[in-house]
């Protein structure tokens, strides 16, 4: 029985994980920039790039990523930025 609980907690665990990529990537490619949802289709691209820039969107995809899993997980900011 033990065996099977283990099994089954460890499928959930990589299940989810795998929920999380599928929705990350989506919303990536769904939304590319965030700031251009943000500032509007005709901001000027430097106000893009800072805004990117200042939110965290500039960084490797592997570090976003990492923000969008630990921040709702390990924190009870919810994915809110406060630095």
């Amino acid at each position: 029985m033990t065996a099977y609980l283990i099994r089954r907690i460890g499928t959930s665990i990589v299940i989810l994980i795998g929920i999380s990529i599928f929705v990350f990537v989506l919303l990536h490619s769904v939304f590319p920039s965030p700031a251009i949802v943000v500032l509007g289709p005709k901001a000027a691209p430097k106000a893009v790039a800072a805004w990117n820039a200042q939110n965290g969107f500039s960084d490797p995809v592997i570090v976003q990523y990492w923000r969008y899993m630990y921040a709702p997980c390990c924190t009870a900011t919810s994915g809110t930025r406060t630095s």
